[in-house]
């Protein structure tokens, strides 16, 4: 049994709503062992979801956003228990104009944007760099891991199409997880966990916030892994788009300094395709929200495992007992 190795919960946001969200992992690799994972992802969404009515409604369509994304993570075993990991997003967004929306409806403010021009705009995004100490109790693992966020240029922040939020972030989490048995094999895997982000203020709005995870996996076939997730997000600042409508927030950085709050689910599985590399693919979905947008995901991707140099030569194994 492996636990899952796409350090991608498959639910890249569009530009600025989330920079980079790794996946839970109480899991650490062994030592002088590592992965490299490439994960393609794609996100469509046309509804805001709002804290009120707008136009009689909490979900209103006012266009059609899109945002496409390549992640490159790499993981790597310093010792039995301490791993570190870093990762890195190139984005591509976009946001053609519809729906509900006309003059009188102070949405239509992205009008005047260069980057809400109904064509792709591209960048390198954010970065993440974490460590993580495993501990082991019995059958169950306790992971507590630190990481920082920050951008990797100057990217557009505005509008509909924004690229991400631009900011600095500190988090830090507590993950666990355990496998779990049927005749004395590993059949199963649950992890989860909390991580509280420390995020750079934009003006003087604070954009601290809260993330919860928690994943299930099952081996219903030697080689076929299916799992489901599910996030929660609760911002502890930021600004409610509300605001933004009513004139008293800026509506080109509605995106940026968001007061998100959103429910997200779903499914994948994955595969090995030969000895220390996997295959997988999954769909989110946002359940429920506010001062985001709703939208699938969809993510595919690959990982590799490697053995570092001077570390003896061993079996390529996925983190476990």
């Amino acid at each position: 049994m492996k636990p899952p190795r796409n350090l991608i919960a498959g639910t890249l946001l569009l530009g600025s709503l989330v920079p980079i969200l790794a996946a839970a992992q109480a899991w650490a690799p062994p030592k002088g062992q590592g992965f490299l994972a490439l994960t393609t992802q794609s996100l469509d969404a046309t509804n805001h979801l709002f804290s009120a009515p707008v136009l009689g409604t909490t979900s209103l369509d006012i266009g059609k956003m899109e945002g496409r994304a390549l992640v490159l993570d790499a993981d790597f075993g310093i010792t039995d228990k301490l791993a570190i990991t870093t990762s890195l997003a190139y984005v591509s967004s976009r946001f053609r104009e519809g729906g509900r929306i006309d003059e009188t409806n102070p949405a239509s403010a992205h009008r005047d944007l260069p980057s809400d021009d109904g064509r792709w705009h591209s960048s390198l995004q954010d970065a993440r760099v974490s460590l993580r100490y495993m501990q082991r109790k019995g059958p169950w693992v306790f992971t507590p891991s630190a990481a920082v966020v920050f951008p990797l240029r100057n990217y557009n922040t505005l509008g509909h199409a924004s690229i991400g939020r631009g900011v600095n972030e500190a988090q830090l989490g507590l993950e666990v997880g355990r496998l779990l048995y049927r005749s004395g094999r590993p059949r199963a895997y649950a992890q989860g966990g909390y991580r509280y982000a420390f995020v750079e203020k934009v003006g003087e709005t604070s954009l601290n916030r809260s993330d919860f995870f928690l994943e299930l996996g099952y081996l219903a076939h030697p080689r076929l892994t299916v799992r489901g997730f599910a996030e929660y997000r609760a911002s502890h600042g930021g600004v409610d788009w509300i605001e933004v409508l009513q004139g008293q927030a800026d509506f080109h950085g509605h995106d940026q300094v968001a007061a998100a709050q959103w429910l997200r689910a779903g499914v994948g599985l994955s595969m090995p395709m030969a000895e220390g590399v996997d295959f997988f693919v999954s769909v989110a979905q946002t359940l429920e929200g506010e001062n985001t947008h709703d939208g699938t995901t969809f993510s595919i991707g690959t990982t590799w495992g490697f053995q570092a140099p001077g570390y003896g030569r061993t079996k390529i194994r996925f983190p476990g007992p």
